[in-house]
């Protein structure tokens, strides 16, 4: 596990890099940019969401983090607020707080977790009971 997770890092600062996260922030502030913060927010658990069901909650964390960070600055420059202006600020920090919850949200659907898969065909769960 450790060796995933030192290896999603070194993945992380690629994407950093290369500009690969700069561009996906680039496309989830243009998208959120008519809709608010909230949107932001919620394009960002829902990307960590979908993500969850394909690599490992820890590796989604360590590989959104920089894409959040960059998508509140990108939209805080759209809307014309300075890096320490308090609302920015508090969107960066919004946005490092969807990427903690939002990878956390691993268990909110069979397909995202082993375990998950595991319990719900002899514990007669549905797809709706991992919601609630």
């Amino acid at each position: 596990m450790l060796l995933f997770i030192a290896g999603t890092i070194a993945l992380g600062e690629a994407m950093e890099r290369t500009g690969a996260s700069h561009v996906l922030a680039q496309a989830i502030a243009h998208v959120a940019l008519g809709w608010g913060d909230a949107a932001l927010l919620s394009a960002i658990v829902l990307l960590c969401i979908v993500l969850n069901t394909l690599i490992a909650h820890a590796a989604v964390a360590v590989l959104l983090t920089p894409v959040a960070i960059s998508s509140a600055h990108a939209l805080a420059a759209a809307r014309g607020l300075s890096a320490g202006d308090p609302h920015a600020d508090a969107l960066v920090r919004g946005c490092m707080l969807a990427v903690a919850f939002g990878g956390s949200l691993c268990f909110a659907t069979p397909a995202s977790h082993q375990v998950n898969l595991m319990v719900m065909g002899p514990g007669g769960y549905r797809y709706g009971d991992y919601l609630r």
